[in-house]
């Protein structure tokens, strides 16, 4: 078995790039395990240290084994749990419609401490070098991650509640309000924002956890059919890239990047995905869905070993990085729907279905024949 991950978060890493960096799943899988939840599964699962982590709309946090499925211990909060946790180290950190960011030790479950903020968030944590970023209605937190005691607060970057994203010595989060803005680590001083100007704003009806990093390029949405790259120590733009279709009722998810390649695609019936360079926004390949019962999709692919694991109505598809050539399909029971973003580790993708509240992992497994001749 791999090494397993030390720390990770929603789209695995701090940059929110979706790229993973163990085993993928070179070939067609088979079911692994399945969990079924008490509530309904409102967020995407992430996995480390051989734990996968879900929160229900039960007030539940569930922490799953990943090669067995079984429960290993839950943790009831008084309110819903939308945020996704972030795992460091044996401690995962989230956020709680009760208010509260918590840090829970991750082999018991066990409360380690727990820090009130005068709004609740959704936002996803990250941590790095044992600070937890976040932000609220109220600003942008900077904790220490083992006593949660605060580094720094900004209460003027209110509502920066998206997934931040870190890297280049600073934060970059999103709001619903339509800005984007890069914070200083250190500090939490706003060092830009975009669109630039007063009374500014990125013109579409949400924003999706939308933010994604490599080096010094954060791409985002920035419209119901456009995704956008700027300069991430500047903010200037670089690049914009139109999907076909796109409409206001539709909103695009965060764009997944690997090898100097940006994965993107249109969020509609009759999805289609695009390789992008990452540096001029040329169209490199197009993949379109087979879409055998009007497929959709409802989160981010991610990436690992040179493909690309894409979660649909209909299942997975799995495309090669380089040319956006299908390399397996692995089809779900009848009236299942894959809903936000796939995690992986140590070669298993875990998923979940919000119609049947299931957790599930699936993983390529030899057959007994090549098992015996390797």
């Amino acid at each position: 078995m791999s090494a397993l991950k030390n720390n990770s978060c929603v789209r695995d890493n701090v940059q929110r790039n979706s790229f993973y960096p163990g085993k993928g799943i070179p070939k067609k899988p088979k079911s692994l395990w399945r969990f079924e939840a008490s509530g309904r599964i409102i967020r995407s699962p992430v996995a480390a240290g051989g734990t996968v982590f879900m929160a229900c709309d039960d007030n539940m946090l569930y922490a799953i084994d990943t090669v067995t499925g079984k429960e290993k211990w839950t943790f009831k909060s008084t309110d819903h749990i939308y945020s996704m946790p972030a795992y460091d180290n044996g401690r995962i950190f989230f956020c709680g419609r009760d208010s509260f960011t918590y840090s829970l030790d991750t082999a018991t479950g066990e409360v380690l401490w727990k820090f009130e903020t005068e709004s609740s968030s959704d936002c996803s944590t990250a941590v790095l070098n044992d600070v937890v970023y976040f932000g609220t209605g109220d600003g942008f937190y900077a904790l220490d991650a083992k006593s949660g005691k605060p580094i720094w607060i900004n209460n003027y970057a209110c509502d920066l509640e998206m997934s931040p994203a870190l890297g280049n010595g600073m934060i970059y989060a999103g709001s619903n309000a339509g800005i984007i803005c890069a914070l200083d680590i250190k500090s939490g001083k706003i060092k830009w924002k975009y669109p630039e100007g007063e009374n500014t704003y990125i013109e579409m009806n949400e924003m999706a956890d939308a933010l994604a990093l490599s080096g010094d390029i954060l791409c985002f949405t920035i419209k119901y059919n456009t995704y956008c790259a700027v300069n991430a120590n500047t903010g200037k733009e670089i690049w914009t890239f139109e999907v076909e279709g796109g409409s206001w009722t539709h909103t695009l998810m965060a764009p997944a990047i690997a090898d100097g390649k940006v994965i993107v695609h249109n969020c509609e019936k009759h999805p289609v995905w695009y390789g992008v360079d990452l540096k001029t926004g040329e169209e490199i390949w197009k993949f379109r869905g087979q879409n055998y019962r009007n497929e959709s999709v409802e989160g981010t692919p991610c990436i690992a070993e040179g493909l690309i694991y894409i979660g649909t109505s209909e299942g997975f598809y799995a495309l090669d990085l380089q040319t956006g050539k299908l390399r397996w399909k692995y089809c779900l029971w009848s009236n299942e729907s894959i809903s936000g973003n796939p995690a992986i580790e140590d070669g298993i993708i875990f998923f979940y279905s919000w119609k049947y509240s299931c957790l599930q992992a699936v993983k390529y497994q030899k057959s007994w024949l090549a098992r015996l001749f390797g």
